[in-house]
């Protein structure tokens, strides 16, 4: 799993703390719960072309989206506390 720099810029903006590297990240998922997963597809073939999935941390308030089609964290929706 990557970062993108919309997730980095997000994180910085809403949460404040050190971002963390990638295995925090994915440990705060595993924790999660499980929002929502929707698939956009394209318009001619219907093919998948990204795998969405929203996942709330109940503990910290987090709210993350991922790209699970190609392993992208994209963006922070929540402000979070986070220690």
């Amino acid at each position: 799993m990557e970062l993108s720099k919309h997730f980095i810029k997000r994180w910085k903006q809403r949460v404040g703390t050190p971002l963390p590297g990638v295995e925090e990240i994915e440990r705060i998922v595993a924790e999660s719960i499980t929002a929502q997963h929707f698939r956009v597809f394209t318009a001619y073939n219907r093919a998948t072309i990204k795998k969405l999935a929203i996942y709330v941390h109940p503990v910290s308030g987090l709210i993350l989206k991922v790209d699970e089609l190609d392993n992208k964290y994209v963006t922070v929706l929540s402000e979070a506390c986070i220690k």
